[in-house]
């Protein structure tokens, strides 16, 4: 699959829309025996992997007929000239769109890129990975598969029977442990292995469903947050086996030590509130399987 250079924007799968983020436009409809699926994937200085990442999730198409796969890139103020990268493979690939944040925050650029993706894109199912390489985009078809038996979210989990770490320091393997312990522990729901996982697919009937206001953190806190939220609103969650490979080009964005103190803070609101409002433990409502 090649993707041309332009030299600008004009003519590309990119529009401004007001308050300073820039978005694609709307794309040709989908077949009607097809389900349209959005790929997201954040970066930020990702020059380096994404033209693979994009090339490895639009070739999943051949084993995915029954859905049309596009691809939307969500930037975060990027300094290696990944957006222009991004547009110049736009430009000859009508399937691959772009979003500019004008903040960075993981959280911020991900609620963004999933409205984007309902109400812009026509999405019936939303994905994301990671654009360092560190998920196989090859996985997509067992998260989708999982969605066609009913499942409203299917996580690529590390800890799930034949998941794991590749390449990992142990400092990272005690961080992504402990953090999903602390979780585990806060909410009650012991049943979920990986709530940090950022490789997920979800149906949009689901995303409109979540109670995203009560999430404060627009760091990678939200993503655990958010799974909690669907746990909370009755979601059939599976966790699909992945091998999660340490990135090979950049640097990772997490901070180290804003993370595990936001998730502290967050997650401790939320057992409170649960306790204060006499809901059920979502441990007992919800279904998960591997």
């Amino acid at each position: 699959m090649a993707f041309g250079p332009t030299g600008d924007s004009e003519g590309t799968n990119v529009a401004r829309r007001p308050g300073g983020v820039t978005v694609a436009p709307r794309s040709r409809e989908a077949s009607p025996a097809q389900r349209r699926i959005v790929v997201i994937v954040p970066t930020r200085n990702e020059s380096g992997t994404i033209a693979e990442v994009a090339q490895r999730v639009l070739a999943q198409q051949e084993h995915l007929p029954h859905y049309r796969i596009d691809l939307l890139v969500v930037d975060g103020l990027s300094t290696d000239g990944t957006p222009e990268l991004v547009s110049e493979m736009s430009a000859s690939e009508p399937r691959i769109h772009s979003l500019a944040m004008d903040e960075t925050g993981l959280g911020l650029a991900l609620l963004a890129a999933y409205a984007h993706a309902a109400d812009d894109l026509a999405a019936d199912v939303i994905a994301q990975l990671d654009a360092d390489l560190s998920h196989e985009p090859e996985r997509l078809e067992a998260m989708l598969d999982a969605l066609a038996e009913g499942f409203d979210l299917a996580i690529g989990s590390r800890f799930a029977p034949g998941g794991g770490m590749k390449d990992w320091p142990a400092s990272r393997h005690i961080l992504c442990r402990g953090a999903n312990f602390l979780i585990r522990l806060l909410t009650g729901c012991w049943s979920i292995r990986d709530w940090t996982s950022g490789y997920r697919a979800f149906t949009v009937d689901l995303y409109r469903r979540l109670d995203i206001a009560s999430i404060n953190f627009r760091d990678y806190t939200l993503q655990p947050a958010l799974v909690y939220e669907a746990v909370r609103c009755g979601a059939r969650v599976c966790e699909t086996p992945i091998i999660f490979t340490n990135r090979r080009w950049g640097k990772s964005k997490l901070p180290v030590l804003a993370y595990p103190t936001n998730l502290l803070r967050h997650f401790v609101g939320a057992r409170l509130r649960r306790l204060t409002s006499r809901t059920p433990a979502p441990g007992r409502a919800v279904r998960v399987e591997s």
